[in-house]
C-alpha cells in the first residue's frame, strides 16, 4: 500500500458528496411519506429533492471512476461537482442575498472544495495518465510486432 495522497482525499470527498446527495433525497422523501401529501408544498419539496438525485448518482459514478483512475470518472465528477454549487448559488440568489442560509453556503463550499480537489495536479495526472496509456496501448502493441 502506497502512501496517502491527494487522490485518496479526492475519492473520500467525492463519495462523501455523493452519499450526502442521495441521503438528502431519501431523508426528504421519507419525511414527506410520513407526513403525507397535504398540499402543493409537498410536491415542490419532492421536486426540490429530486433535483439532487441526478447529481448524486453522477457523483457516485464519478467516485467509482476516480477510484479506478478513469478519465470518464474524473470528467463526470468535474461536471457534477460544478452543477451543485451553480444550483445552490441560483437558489440563494433567488431568495435574496440578505436571506442566505448558512447551511446552503456551507454545502456549496463543501462541494466546491470537492471540485477543487479534482483539479489538483496529482489527481489530474492519475486520471489522465491512465487514459493516455489506454489510448496508446494499440500503438505499443503494433510497435512490438516484428
Amino acid at each position: 500500500m502506497g502512501r496517502f495522497s491527494w487522490i485518496h482525499i479526492t475519492i473520500a470527498a467525492q463519495l462523501t458528496c455523493a452519499l450526502s446527495y442521495l441521503w438528502f433525497v431519501i431523508y426528504v422523501l421519507a419525511l414527506i411519506h410520513r407526513w403525507g401529501f397535504h398540499s402543493d408544498s409537498s410536491l415542490h419539496t419532492i421536486t426540490g429533492a429530486a433535483m439532487f438525485l441526478a447529481p448524486g448518482a453522477a457523483a457516485l459514478i464519478a467516485g467509482i471512476g476516480v477510484i479506478r483512475r478513469k478519465f470518464w470518472g474524473w470528467l463526470i465528477g468535474l461536471i457534477s461537482d460544478l452543477a451543485i454549487p451553480i444550483m445552490l448559488s441560483y437558489m440563494m440568489a433567488d431568495d435574496g442575498w440578505r436571506n442566505l442560509d448558512v447551511e446552503s453556503v456551507a454545502f456549496a463550499v463543501l462541494v466546491a472544495s470537492a471540485f477543487g480537489l479534482l483539479l489538483t495536479p496529482s489527481v489530474v495526472k492519475a486520471c489522465w495518465r491512465k487514459a493516455e496509456g489506454h489510448r496508446s496501448m494499440p500503438n505499443r502493441a503494433l510497435a512490438q510486432d516484428p
